[in-house]
């Protein structure tokens, strides 16, 4: 989820993670790439994250902490075509929901 206050700027958000099997103890990078699609400049950005089951949180990118399982990260403005992007590193712990 990506929430911004300005109501001129179309925010968009793509996840991508490392590969696409996984064995217990790996650890799984997601990737959050968030852009300003314009026109205006976006502020207060924040952008929730919930992990997946079967994971444990290891780390992620500064800005961002993690509580219950969803990682929340605070973004500085971004400007018109601007993007910014999000590591959260977690690892896997059961085979439950992978």
């Amino acid at each position: 989820m990506v929430c911004a206050t300005s109501t001129d700027a179309d925010v968009a958000i793509v996840k991508t993670t490392t590969g696409t099997t996984v064995n217990l103890q790996d650890i799984i990078i997601y990737s959050l790439e968030v852009t300003n699609n314009g026109p205006a400049t976006a502020t207060g950005i924040s952008i929730t994250d919930t992990l997946p089951a079967g994971t444990t949180f290891v780390s992620a990118t500064a800005g961002c902490s993690e509580a219950a399982g969803i990682v929340t990260c605070a973004i500085s403005d971004l400007t018109n075509a601007a993007s910014i992007t999000v590591e959260i590193k977690t690892q896997v712990n059961n085979d439950s929901g992978l």
